[in-house]
């Protein structure tokens, strides 16, 4: 009996010290990758507030909640606002590359952890990655569809 005593006590103490520290965890991700936004990144970035208040067209980032960035690398450019917009309903084909966040510039020759892009399938077959499984096609995306 007392070694069960002993096992429940022992859980709870590490419930308690075990999720002391949670609080701060996204506060200290966060300032460690708006500082690799500002600092690291090609091109450095300031927050949409800097930008918007600035005589110069900085490159910036804009959040939305905690959990998301955003670069729009040609938010400046004189033809974006000619280009078709997605709106709710549409169906776009989405290609996307992911990333490991690692605190350092990602370039045109960082391996991405995943992505549907059929220019890196080679590369990552190189890299013993077998592509039988993974698809190199655009995933069609209903925007505004929730998934």
């Amino acid at each position: 009996m007392s070694k069960i005593r002993f096992h429940i006590l022992l859980a709870a103490l590490l419930v308690v010290t075990g999720c002391g520290e949670d609080d701060k965890v996204l506060p200290e991700q966060q300032q460690q990758f708006e500082s690799f936004l500002s600092g690291s990144h090609q091109p450095r970035l300031v927050t949409e507030q800097e930008a918007m208040s600035s005589d110069e067209d900085l490159d910036f980032y804009s959040t939305f909640g905690r959990w998301s960035y955003r670069y729009i690398y040609h938010y400046y450019d004189s033809e974006r606002q000619t280009r078709p917009e997605a709106e709710i309903g549409d169906e776009v084909d989405l290609v996307f590359w992911v990333y490991l966040f690692e605190n350092r510039a990602i370039t045109a020759s960082t391996m991405p952890i995943y992505t549907n892009d059929r220019k890196w399938a080679e590369k990552l077959q190189e890299q013993g990655l077998d592509t039988k499984y993974w698809s190199f096609e655009p995933r069609p995306v209903r925007v505004g569809g929730g998934s």
